[in-house]
């Protein structure tokens, strides 16, 4: 029995009245972003892990309501809402949708079904439409009760037609459906929204004894009538919960409110209540059927309260969970809903703000479980070394969730750490040696320690709760009352240390390695020799000092350039990874590189060129396996999807004093169709690694055998992280940005590679939003969503439902723990969830412009300027403004700020329009009566001769202030001011500017102007007459005001009129505006300035960012043609690589050219453009071996393509003019065109190239490898026995033509490894070892091998033409059968490596033999079957229905003919090239007598014992594995044991198969048969362990399989020597039945 999958889901929705629901029986549901999530609580749950039952999938918007059937036999029925528009109808136990609707137009914010009519669901919207529809006749009524914002809604229990519904203004209604919603009771007395309804589980009024509130409002009725006296047979109570911190309970016969309870404040320990818990209030009801006379009701903190109503004049309540500390939910709760068990156990269900699901008793008040959610990505995942089972969960919300996976009482023991934090955790690492020590980084840079061990660290709430009861104080009041005896100190939770250094961007990894210099820890007390690196977005990996976090971090990139004397700019790191010992750390590139460093001094030691795009991840593998050599694998994944291992123990172990250069891979594993985000080795198993990819699954491989095992395909999204369980070796987690953490087991799973094609959740357009992802790349490739059409502003539904953000932000700047919204409208909406968690004065300016504020640049905001334009606040800057950094703060802070002024008139209108006066005013006063103005004449006349003006003279002057335009100066002055000022008022700024220059005040005119951000270009040309300083003053500041018009280019152009040129090419740098810098910076300044190469290498940075690889190579290669190189090379075209190798070689660069160029001629080679490789090739020197192998390479295809059928071969290619040559044979072919073409005559050349090539080391083949590697590896090897050749080394010769041969051999190409023989031994061996013994050297062991694979490979061909010949006979799958049975049905396939059974395990399948594989390249580059079929996907080689030969005990064909296609042989003739042209039996006779050469008694011997040890490591390794599920399933509780019948009667699968036995193989006996094989392995000699060798015992069969059809035929030497040998080392389960068929 397998380890029990489980699920951390998403948070359920916030602000909604009814997004969860339970049935009787136990299921609950709840609506979490836009699905509903099942949850089993009945019979068959644990207490303490109720499992999920399934999850409902089809809405595209978040689900704003959810709610069961509640009628007996329609259970399995639920209704759905969702933002987008429709209500669905579902079949729970099918999971899929029966009906659905789209009637609303609107926002649907309330759902309910109808408990009294099986088949009416009820539902509301935002407009205060109601719907009511019919499922069972398909039917609707469209209803329009009041013109309100409907926020909730209930069903009558007790009458079919009434329905209650609350609003946002406080009113609540009970409309008759009946009557076309006609209103028959409207009750008021809440003064804000209306969060629940609720009515009273028994009818009638006699229930309670509730008396009539003295202050209780008079009941207002429709129309002035009395309450409707049918309003159920004696009334009902309504209960009705609001934000104005009330529950009302209402009467419907008396028609207005009975009781009002107001909600207590419970104090918390630590303080008293935060006032902004009071602002942010969700108060939902319950109503206890079986307890009338009591109410549940949410509290402002989280808290649960019990309201007794037969005493409500007393408002006595009890609390939930009293006795228990934090128990309670920590914030706002938002749904409560009843479930009642078979077993007749009363539940109740609460979802809350705090992203937990609890379950309670309502017998004792007490918690029985609590579900965590997640209310972000699960971004990263991280298992403690040494508190094992503890599983750290980063996630986008903000918070680290701390999960003890190996928790009994509690499946879902989860901490949550919230403290300090404040943003989305995107890395995780645990402390390898200190318990408890966890390192987390964040989306905005920040590097923390969280001591997850420390007092109280892990408390869960923001604060424990109070226990709080209605107690009779002594003052008669009712207040709070605290346990006896209990302490109350404040809640202390020990926040994080913080890194004083942070990231510029995004935290990519952490990982903890040795100190390296400058920073050494070693030696201070019990202080471990641990330092914390971290990778950030923008490139950068920081060394930090775990002790002194507060000191300043070290940048990884000042020691790699000082000791390794870096002269380039090194390249953009995106990973990094140390290995277990800490002498090598990894670091992956954007660029696709990876460099190993060897500490403690960082020297490179080797650079792996494999991955041409970002790395996201690494991974080392463990070293405490059975093959310690395996912790030198290094596993990585970009972004394209492919995964590399790479086997750096050569290079470790050498320890090269130049860093090497790796460009062929240990291992490929293809199959993930998006990029790697995640990678884990298996603790539990050597070489079994698990990925996770954006195509949204998980995989398990083989990474040794190039396998595919798993396919986990149940996130609903791209999968982020992945971690192996280290204690359950059948158990992985996962977690994805679909806000959810499976647990899920790894044998369960029902496929075993990805699916190609894009996943079924990601197919419809909808569910891709636009919105940022992860930031593990630099950019994301995705389509903008289309704008919606403008639509009229919808009411707005309070602060609670779309204005959240007043309860949130006070929670982003009091706790920092993120709690974003979730139920967004768009399924990746996680950036949207978090736009409430800004604090005030770090809004966004979005919202800030939406109530009239604008912020200045600091933090703080000014008060709010209502009416103002926006363009008078721009020059509101800070004092010290500084160029460049304040250039880019300023347009990254006040784009959205940007409005156009109110007198901005096109100036085709100004035209028509006759000019504003000046002087409005004193105009207008011109036009009065007479009377007046008769006055003014005379007011002016006494002032103008009175020798001194008397007081009544001068108030008529102050009062007429027009008339200073005839008196003096000041008058006009003070005239002047108020025309200025109505000008100001009436919104022309130009007309109060020429009144002020008219004064002559310039510089007043513009301080003035440059205050209210209204200076223009005439006022600035007017500038200088003030003098030089305001002239500088004034352009400064009109750049400024530019800026924040986005007119970057006009401002630099002022910055230069004042001779500000840096300043300028700054400016329009951060801007984006790269050629204009450029074309500045060329003109004014130095040709030598520093500046014109940061231009360049910015410019080239921004468009490599962009995918513009082209141009960014053409601007970085003006500076820097070593940059220009590798950012051309990441284009990955063979135009982009070739240039980018020549680019290479004019910088200086060798040994980089040489890696671009043959990256270029692999890269023609799909095209078979061999003409373009060797030109690709000739740019380098150092490539002449690579320019011989790829014309072995070329002549080889030919030759394969010549052996097609005509049908069959692909399209011709570019060829080379030595493809046409004459014919002859193939190693004399391929030298003639080496000395004619390629100018390889001499001795000492043929040496360099020879040297050259054995520089090269290449990985053993799998059945696995691609079939174009297959081919570029084995010409390796046949280039190399060429040159042996020529040199008259032939001992050489033979064993890179062994090489060649065992490589296709290993890869299951038989077709090439017969070929490979034909072409270079087209007499058989025969040559070769005259040729040896001509250099009187022995036959050498590489001789005898070749001459077995020789004879093996005519042996099959044989046979197989035996089979033709006689059909009825031929039972070969069984021979297949005795090679493939032991790792067939061993205990796991995943065991077995490359030592298993010796050469037994990499024998080819016999479906793989010529008969279902063909020779010659496809158009892919792919090897072809003869019959012109492809290799499959997976580069395996087909066979009739997909099934291996070996599970069928019958001849290959089922129709008894040859497994060979129907065209004739290869050559045309029937007959394979070495075959002479005989009688078929003579042939046959001669080469049966040369098969004695395989029947080697001596490499039986060595093939058995090395199968019997593969056998038995395998056997212990699955021991282990069941040892550790054992102890799992054995956990001790309270000091006992508890057993579980399934663990102790699981016996050893492995062992029991391998032998047979009805009980397992004991420790003692596997530890004796290892030392007993490993012993007589030792004394082999070296000659016969160092060659493979076909296997013998297979070879035996085949010879009996040929001799009992065709009698005779094989001699009976032969004969008697091949039972000799199954009668000795066949004892094994599969040749055990052949062994007894022919040995009796």
């Amino acid at each position: 029995m397998g380890p029990e999958p489980r699920t951390l889901p998403p948070s359920p929705n916030w602000y909604c009245a009814r997004c969860s629901d339970a049935v009787p029986g136990g299921l609950f549901g709840f609506a979490a972003r836009t699905s509903v999530f099942l949850v089993r609580v009945g019979p068959g749950a644990s207490p303490g892990a109720p499992p999920f039952a399934g999850e409902l999938v089809g809405h595209t918007e978040r689900v704003s309501g959810f709610t069961f059937s509640h009628h007996p036999g329609q259970y399995n029925l639920c209704a759905t809402s969702s933002d987008d528009g429709t209500v669905k109808i579902w079949d729970v136990e099918t999971r899929t949708v029966v009906t659905e609707h789209a009637l609303h137009q609107h926002t649907i914010s309330a759902l309910h079904w109808s408990p009294r009519v099986k088949d009416l669901v009820v539902s509301g919207d935002e407009k205060g439409v109601v719907f009511c529809y019919w499922l069972h006749r398909n039917d609707s009524q469209y209803l329009f009760v009041e013109p309100r914002t409907i926020f909730c809604l209930t069903c009558s229990p007790h009458h079919d037609d009434f329905v209650a519904i609350g609003y946002k203004d406080g009113v609540v209604v009970v409309i008759d459906l009946s009557k076309k919603g006609e209103v028959i009771h409207r009750f008021r007395g809440h003064d804000d929204e209306v969060h629940c309804v609720a009515w009273c589980p028994l009818p009638g009024e006699d229930c309670l004894p509730l008396a009539q509130e003295e202050s209780a409002e008079e009941p207002e009725t429709p129309g002035g009538r009395a309450p409707a006296p049918g309003a159920g047979a004696n009334g009902c109570y309504l209960a009705s919960g609001s934000k104005d911190q009330t529950i009302r309970l209402w009467s419907c016969s008396r028609g207005r409110a009975v009781t009002v309870l107001k909600l207590p404040f419970l104090k918390r320990r630590g303080g008293g209540v935060d006032p902004a818990v009071r602002e942010r209030l969700w108060l939902t009801l319950h109503w206890p059927k079986e307890q009338p006379t009591q109410l549940v009701s949410s509290c402002f903190g989280g808290e649960l309260l019990l309201w007794d109503l037969a005493q409500c004049w007393r408002r006595r309540y009890t609390l939930f969970s009293a006795a228990a500390e934090g128990q309670n939910h920590s914030r706002i709760v938002f749904n409560l809903c009843p479930l009642r068990t078979e077993a007749g156990r009363q539940l109740l269900l609460s979802t809350s703000m705090d992203r937990d699901i609890k379950c309670w008793d309502m017998a004792t008040l007490e918690c029985c479980w609590t579900l965590p959610s997640l209310g972000g990505f699960a971004y990263s995942l991280a298992f403690s070394p040494v508190d094992a089972g503890c599983l750290a969960v980063g996630v986008g919300d903000g918070m680290i969730r701390v999960w003890n996976t190996l928790s009994i009482k509690n499946s879902y023991d989860v901490r949550h750490f919230w403290q300090g934090v404040k943003s989305k955790v995107t890395a995780l690492c645990w402390h390898p040696a200190k318990e408890g020590c966890l390192a987390f980084g964040t989306d905005d840079g920040k590097v923390g320690l969280y001591d997850t061990y420390s007092s109280n660290a892990g408390c869960r709430a923001l604060g424990a709760e109070l226990s709080v009861m209605g107690a009779r104080g002594p003052f008669g009041g009712w207040g709070l009352s605290c346990p006896r005896g209990s302490s109350l100190p404040p809640c202390s939770r020990r926040p994080p240390q913080i890194s004083s250094t942070y990231h510029k961007k995004t935290v990519y990894t952490l990982a903890w390695g040795p100190p390296v210099p400058p920073l050494s820890l070693g030696g201070e007390g019990d202080r471990t020799s641990f330092a914390l690196y971290s990778c950030g977005g923008e490139g950068v990996v920081l060394q930090h000092n775990p002790w002194k976090l507060g000191g300043e971090a070290s940048d990884v990139n000042r020691l790699i350039r000082d000791t390794n004397a870096v002269k380039y700019k090194l390249p953009v790191h995106t990973e990094v990874s140390w290995k277990a010992d800490g002498k090598t750390m990894a670091l992956g590139n954007e660029d696709g590189s990876i460099e190993v460093f060897q500490a403690p001094n960082l020297r490179l030691v080797c650079t792996i060129q494999q991955h041409h795009k970002l790395v996201n991840t690494m991974s080392w593998h463990h070293g405490h396996g059975s093959r310690p050599e395996l912790s030198c694998l290094l596993a990585s994944g970009s972004n394209n999807a492919v995964i590399y291992v790479h086997s750096l123990q050569a290079i470790l172990e050498s320890n090269p004093e130049a860093p090497v250069t790796i460009t062929e891979p240990y291992r490929t594993l293809s199959g993930h169709t998006a990029k790697i985000t995640s990678l884990a080795w298996s603790p539990h198993h050597d070489g079994r690694l698990v990925s996770a990819s954006y195509d949204g699954t998980a995989q398990v491989w083989d990474a040794l055998r190039e396998e595919p095992l798993y396919n986990f395909r149940g996130h609903r999204g791209r999968l982020l992280c992945v971690a192996w369980s280290p204690l359950d070796p059948d158990c992985v987690y996962s977690g994805a940005d679909d806000f959810c953490v499976h647990k899920w087991p790894t044998s369960a799973q029902g496929h075993a590679r990805p699916p190609q094609g894009q996943p079924a959740w990601a197919r419809d357009p909808r569910a891709l939003g636009s919105k940022k992802s992860i930031e593990l790349e630099k950019k994301r490739l995705s389509q903008p969503k289309p704008k919606p059409k403008k639509k009229k502003k919808p009411l707005p539904r309070g602060p609670s439902k779309q204005d959240s953000q007043d309860g949130l932000e006070e929670e982003g700047l009091r706790a920092g723990a993120g709690p974003l919204e979730n139920g967004l409208s768009d399924p990746e909406g996680e950036e949207e969830a978090q736009q409430p968690e800004f604090p005030c004065s770090v809004a966004s300016e979005g919202a800030l412009l939406s109530s009239g504020c604008v912020p200045a640049l600091s933090c703080s905001l000014p008060p709010p300027l209502c009416g103002q334009r926006l363009r008078h606040w721009v020059p509101l800057l800070p004092a010290a403004w500084c160029w460049g950094r304040g250039w880019r703060a300023a347009a990254v802070r006040w784009p959205l700020l940007r409005r156009r002024p109110l007198c901005c008139v096109p100036e085709a209108l100004l035209k028509k329009r006759k000019a504003r006066s000046t002087l409005p005013l004193s105009t207008s006063l011109d036009h009065r009566p007479k009377e007046e103005l008769h006055r003014d004449c005379l007011v002016l006349a006494a002032a103008q001769h009175a020798r001194e003006r008397s007081e009544g003279v001068s108030a008529d002057l102050e009062e007429r202030f027009h008339l200073g335009l005839f008196t003096d100066r000041a008058a006009l002055y003070r005239m002047i001011d108020v025309e200025g000022k109505s000008h100001l008022e009436n919104g022309h700024p130009e007309l109060f500017h020429q009144l002020m220059l008219w004064k002559g005040d310039l510089k007043g005119v513009l301080q003035t102007a440059a205050e209210r951000g209204e200076l223009t270009d005439s006022l600035v040309a007017m500038a200088p007459v003030a003098g030089y300083h305001v002239w500088l003053w004034a352009v400064e500041v009109f750049a400024k005001q530019l800026c924040f018009q986005d007119q970057y280019v006009k401002a630099a152009a002022h910055l230069l009129s004042i001779h500000k040129v840096y300043e300028a090419v700054d400016l329009l740098r951060s801007n984006h505006f790269y050629r204009e810098a450029l074309a500045v910076a060329k003109a004014r300044l130095r040709p030598e300035d520093p500046v014109l190469k940061e231009l360049c290498l910015s410019w080239g940075a921004a468009l490599e960012k962009d995918g513009h690889y082209a141009a960014a190579a053409n601007y970085l290669g003006a500076t820097s043609a070593y940059d220009a190189a590798k950012v051309l090379a990441k284009k990955g075209d063979a135009a982009s690589l070739r240039t980018a190798a020549e680019l290479a070689a004019i910088a200086g660069e060798d040994e980089l050219s040489a890696s671009l160029a043959l990256r270029c001629a692999q890269e023609l080679l799909p095209a078979r453009n061999w003409v373009g490789a060797q030109d690709a090739l000739r740019l380098h020197d150092s490539l002449k071996g690579q320019r011989l192998v790829f014309c072995v390479l070329e002549l080889l295809c030919q030759r394969l393509e010549e052996r097609q059928p005509p049908g069959g071969r692909g399209p011709a290619g570019a060829h080379n003019a030595w493809a046409a040559g004459p014919a002859g044979p193939f190693a004399a072919r391929v030298a003639a065109v080496w000395a004619d073409a390629l100018g390889l005559g001499t001795p000492e050349q043929r040496q360099a190239a020879s040297q050259q090539l054995r520089s090269v080391q290449y990985p053993r083949a799998t059945a696995n490898t691609a079939s174009r590697q297959l081919l570029l590896h084995v010409c390796h090897d046949l280039a190399l026995a060429v040159l042996s050749q020529q040199e008259a080394c032939w001992a050489a010769a033979a064993e890179a033509l062994l090489r060649a041969v065992v490589r296709s051999f290993d890869a299951g190409s038989f077709a090439v490894m017969q070929e490979v023989l034909a072409a270079f031994l087209p007499d058989g061996c025969d040559p070769l070892r005259d040729k040896l013994c001509g250099q009187q050297a022995p036959a050498t062991p590489a001789l005898r091998s070749l001459e077995a694979f020789f004879t093996y490979g005519r042996l099959y061909e044989f046979w197989w033409s035996l089979s033709r010949a006689h059909p009825a006979a031929g039972v070969w799958a069984r021979a297949a059968h005795a090679r493939t049975a032991p790792a067939e049905q061993g205990s796991q396939p995943d065991s077995a490596g490359p030592q298993q059974a010796g050469p037994t395990a990499a024998q080819p399948e016999p479906g793989m033999h010529p008969a279902q594989e063909g020779e010659g390249l496809n158009r892919e580059g792919e090897l072809p079957t003869r019959g012109g079929e492809d290799l499959n996907q997976e580069g395996e080689h087909p066979t009739r229905g997909g099934e291996h030969p070996a599970q069928e005990e019958k001849h290959p064909n089922q129709e008894g003919e040859h497994p060979v296609q129907e065209e004739e042989h290869p050559n045309g003739e029937g007959e394979h090239p070495a075959q002479k042209e005989e009688h078929p039996a003579q042939e046959g006779a001669s080469l049966l007598r040369a098969c004695r050469g395989l029947l080697s008694d001596e490499h039986a011997s060595l093939q058995v014992s090395q199968r019997t040890v593969a056998e038995v490591q395998e056997t212990l390794a699955e021991m282990i594995r069941q040892h550790q599920k054992s102890q799992l399933c054995k956990p001790t509780v309270n000091g006992s044991v508890e057993k579980e019948p399934e663990a102790e009667a699981e016996p050893l699968l492995g062992a029991q198969s391998r032998e047979e036995e009805n009980e397992p193989v004991s420790l003692p006996e596997l530890t004796k048969r290892l030392t007993e094989a490993n012993a007589r392995i030792a004394k082999f000699p070296e000659s016969v362990k160092a060659w493979p060798f076909p296997d013998v015992l297979e070879c035996c069969l085949v010879l009996l399989h040929v001799e009992a059809q065709c009698p005779g035929a094989v001699p009976q030497d032969a004969q008697q020597q091949a039972r000799e040998l199954l009668q000795k080392h066949g004892h094994a389960r599969p040749y055990r039945r052949h062994r007894q068929a022919f040995c009796t």
